[in-house]
C-alpha cells in the first residue's frame, strides 16, 4: 500500500515539474530533490515492507515515511491550485526538505536493499495479503449499500468530477443524488448515455436540481438520454460539450438553459420542429468545428451572444418571416463559408466580428435595415465584402482585407476607432480612404510590412483625431512633410518596429497639443526637427531602443537585443518647455547625459536603464527642483558612482525624494541574465 501511494506521489510530483509549476513558482529544484529522493526511497519499499513484520525500527521508519509523504501530498496540491497566485511560502519547503532528507538518511543504517524488476513481482508474489482488489464486484452489508443508493451518505453531493476512467460503460446513478448541481464527466471511452437504467431495468429518474453539465473526452457518446425526448435536465443553465464526435442531437428537454458550448462535435445537430423555440432562456451560444449545424428554422428568442466557428454548412434561415435572433447583441462568426446574413434582421446587434467569410455580402440597402444598433465592427478575410452606410459604428477593425473593404471605411462617418493590421499586400492606401471621419479619435496602422507611403494629405479632415499608432512597418522610410497639417488635437503618438524610419517631418513641431510621444525601436531615425519649443503641452517622451517582435494578431514582445545607435540625446529635446518624464531605455553607444538636461525646468520624473556604457549624469541635474523621481537601472557604470548613497556623485541626485540605482526591478532575472548576456557577445 505504502508503494502504490509513493508511486502516485512520484507521478504527481514530476507532472508539477514537466509543467513548469516549480519553475513559476520559484522551487524547481526544491521539486527535483523531493522527486530525486522518493524514487531513492521507492526502490527499497519492497525490501522494507518485507522486513518491518520482524523489525520495529523499520516499521517505524515506514510509519515516519508515510505520515511526510501525506503532508507533502498536501503541498503538492497547494502548489498546484496556487500556482498562479505565485504565493508559495518558501519556508514549507525547507522544512519537509529537512524531514524528507532525515528520513531518506535513516534508511542507510537498515541496510535495504534496491529491489527492481524481477525481484520485486517476486516479493508481490510472496505476501499473504493486499489492499488491491481484483474481484469484479464488492460484497458488503446489504445495509450499507442501501445507504449509499438511498443518498443517505450522499445526498448532500453538490459537484462532482468523474476523469479518465477509461474503461467505464456506464455512469453511476447521479441523477438520483438531488443536491447534485455540478457534474462533469471527462475521458471515458465507452460510456454512451449520461442517464443510467435502475437494477429492474427501468430509467431512473432526471437530474432534477442540476444546473451546470460538463462533457469532454467522450468518443462515444450518442445522446443525453436512453429515452429520446426525454426531460433529463429541467433545471440545466449550462452545458460544454468538447470532444464527443458521435453526439447527435440537442433538442426538447432544456427549457432552462442559458449557456450552450459546443465544440469539435461534427455530428452534433439541434433537433425540434421549425420555427419553434426550443431553447426559450439560451442567452449565449458557443459552437466550433460542427460540421452538420445548420440552425435552419430554429428560432432563439432570448439568445444575446453568438459565436460561430468553423461550421462549413451553416445556413441561417428564417421562419415563415419569424426572427431568428431578436435580441441578439453580440455575433462572432468565422470560417463559415455558406455563410450569407442577407436577409435577416439585427434589430439589437451591437458587437459583429465576421472572419474568413468567402462569400459574404452587404447591400448598402441591407446594412441601413440589418444594423440600427451597431457600434462595433471587425472585418478580415471577406473578400466580397464592402461596407455600407453605417452611421453609428464606433469602433471598426481591419485586417487581411481588400480594396473593397478600405474603399469603403468612407461609408462610416460617426466612427471613433480605426485599426487597420495584417495586410502584406499592402504597399499604400487608397486616395480618400478616411475621408469623411470626422469623428475619428484614435487611428492605428499596424503590421503592414510593405508600406512603403503613406498620403501627405492622409490626416486632413480628421478634425477629432487625439492618437496616431503605427507599428511594424517596415518599409516606411518617413513621414510626409504636412501630414500633421490641421491636426490641431493630435494629443498621443506611438511608432513602433518602423525599422526605416529615418526623419519626422517640419510639421511634427506645429503639434501644440501633443502631450505624449513613444518612439520604440526606430533604430534608424536620426532626430528631431528643430523648433520643438512649440510642443507646449508635450509631457511624457518614451525612447526605447530594443527590438520588438509580433506575437499573434495582436501581441508583440521585446527582444532582449539593442539595435540602436544612438550616442546622445537629441538636442532638439532640450527646448521642449513643459517636460515632465522622460523614458531612455537600451541604447548601448549611450555613455552620458547632456548638460542642457538642467535646462528642463518642469522635468519631474528621468528614468535612464539598459545603458551599459552610461558612466555619468552632469552636474546640472541639480538644478531641476522639481524632479521627484530618478530611476537608473541596468546601468553598471552608474550604480558604481552612487553606492550606498556615498559615491562620487551622490552629491548631484541628494535632493531628489525618490531614487533608485541598481538592477532592473521590472524583468525577470532570467531576462536580465539574456540581456547581459547579449552585451557581452
Amino acid at each position: 500500500m505504502a508503494e502504490a501511494f509513493l508511486s502516485a506521489l512520484l507521478e504527481n510530483l514530476n507532472s508539477l515539474i514537466q509543467r513548469k509549476i516549480g519553475s513559476l513558482l520559484g522551487v524547481e529544484k526544491q521539486m527535483e530533490k523531493f522527486s530525486s529522493t522518493l524514487s531513492t526511497m521507492r526502490s527499497v519499499l519492497e525490501d522494507a515492507e518485507e522486513r518491518q513484520l520482524g523489525d520495529q525500527a523499520i516499521k517505524d521508519w515506514l510509519k515516519k515515511l508515510s505520515d511526510v509523504s501525506s503532508e507533502l501530498d498536501d503541498i503538492l496540491d497547494d502548489c498546484e491550485t496556487e500556482a498562479f497566485r505565485l504565493e508559495y511560502q518558501g519556508q514549507e519547503h525547507h522544512r519537509w526538505t529537512q524531514r524528507l532528507d532525515q528520513i531518506a538518511n535513516e534508511r542507510m543504517k537498515f541496510h535495504l536493499r534496491e529491489v527492481v524488476g524481477e525481484r520485486r513481482s517476486q516479493i508481490r508474489q510472496s505476501r499473504q495479503t493486499s489492499s488491491i482488489i481484483t474481484q469484479p464486484r464488492v460484497y458488503g452489508r446489504e445495509e450499507d449499500k442501501e445507504r449509499i443508493v438511498g443518498n443517505e451518505i450522499l445526498g448532500n453531493v453538490v459537484s462532482i468530477t468523474l476523469s479518465n476512467c477509461r474503461n467505464c460503460s456506464e455512469l453511476p446513478p447521479f441523477g438520483e443524488l438531488t443536491s447534485l448541481r455540478d457534474l462533469s464527466i471527462s475521458g471515458m471511452n465507452f460510456v454512451r448515455y449520461i442517464d443510467n437504467e435502475s437494477h429492474d431495468g427501468d430509467l431512473r429518474r432526471g437530474f432534477e436540481c442540476l444546473e451546470s453539465l460538463n462533457i469532454a473526452d467522450l468518443p462515444n457518446l450518442e445522446r443525453f438520454s436512453r429515452q429520446e425526448g426525454k426531460e433529463l435536465f429541467p433545471s440545466l443553465r449550462s452545458l460544454s460539450s468538447k470532444k464527443c464526435p458521435k453526439l447527435t442531437l440537442l433538442g426538447p428537454g432544456f427549457a432552462s438553459l442559458e449557456t450552450l458550448y459546443v465544440e469539435d462535435s461534427p455530428n452534433f445537430e439541434f433537433s425540434g420542429r421549425k420555427g419553434k423555440e426550443i431553447f426559450p432562456c439560451l442567452s449565449t451560444l458557443y459552437a466550433k468545428n460542427c460540421e452538420k449545424l445548420t440552425l435552419v428554422g430554429q428560432v432563439f428568442p432570448c439568445l444575446q451572444s453568438l459565436h460561430i466557428d468553423d461550421l462549413p454548412n451553416l445556413e441561417l434561415s428564417m421562419h415563415h418571416g419569424k426572427e431568428m435572433f431578436p435580441c441578439l447583441s453580440r455575433l462572432h462568426a468565422k470560417n463559415c463559408r455558406k455563410l450569407t446574413l442577407r436577409g435577416h434582421g439585427f434589430a439589437c446587434l451591437e458587437s459583429l466580428h465576421i472572419e474568413d467569410l468567402p462569400n459574404l455580402e452587404l447591400s448598402m440597402q441591407d446594412g441601413k435595415e440589418m444594423f440600427p444598433c451597431l457600434s462595433r465592427l471587425y472585418v478580415g478575410k471577406c473578400p466580397k465584402l464592402a461596407l455600407p452606410v453605417l452611421g453609428l459604428i464606433k469602433d471598426l477593425q481591419v485586417y487581411e482585407s481588400n480594396e473593397l473593404v478600405l474603399n469603403s471605411i468612407s461609408n462610416l462617418p460617426g466612427l471613433t476607432q480605426l485599426r487597420i493590421s495584417d495586410n502584406a499586400n499592402m504597399t499604400s492606401f487608397p486616395e480618400c480612404m478616411l475621408r469623411n471621419l470626422t469623428s475619428l479619435q484614435s487611428l492605428t496602422i499596424d503590421r503592414l510590412p510593405n508600406l512603403e507611403e503613406l498620403p501627405t494629405d492622409m490626416l486632413i479632415g480628421l478634425s477629432a483625431l487625439e492618437a496616431l499608432d503605427i507599428s511594424f512597418c517596415n518599409e516606411l522610410k518617413c513621414l510626409p512633410e504636412g501630414i500633421f497639417r490641421g491636426s490641431a488635437l493630435l494629443k498621443r503618438i506611438s511608432l513602433k518596429g518602423c525599422r526605416k524610419m529615418k526623419l519626422l517631418p517640419e510639421s511634427f513641431r506645429g503639434l501644440t497639443m501633443l502631450q505624449s510621444l513613444e518612439i520604440i525601436d526606430c533604430s534608424e531615425l536620426e532626430g528631431f526637427p528643430t523648433g520643438l519649443n512649440n510642443l507646449i503641452s508635450l509631457k511624457l517622451l518614451t525612447m526605447l531602443g530594443l527590438e520588438m517582435y509580433t506575437s499573434g494578431r495582436n501581441g508583440w514582445g521585446y527582444v532582449l537585443r539593442a539595435v540602436h545607435k544612438l550616442v546622445a540625446l537629441p538636442g532638439a529635446l532640450q527646448h521642449l518647455p513643459s517636460l515632465e518624464s522622460i523614458r531612455v531605455s537600451y541604447f548601448l553607444g549611450l555613455a552620458s547625459l547632456p548638460d542642457w538636461l538642467g535646462n528642463l525646468a518642469t522635468l519631474k520624473e528621468l528614468c535612464v536603464e539598459g545603458c551599459p556604457d552610461l558612466a555619468s549624469i552632469p552636474s546640472s541635474i541639480k538644478n531641476l527642483t522639481n524632479l521627484r523621481k530618478l530611476t537608473i537601472e541596468s546601468c553598471p557604470k552608474l550604480e558604481k558612482r552612487f553606492e550606498n548613497e556615498a559615491g562620487e556623485d551622490w552629491q548631484k541626485i541628494a535632493h531628489i525624494p525618490e531614487v533608485y540605482i541598481g538592477p532592473s526591478g521590472l524583468t525577470s532575472l532570467l531576462c536580465a541574465f539574456k540581456w547581459w548576456s547579449s552585451v557581452a557577445k
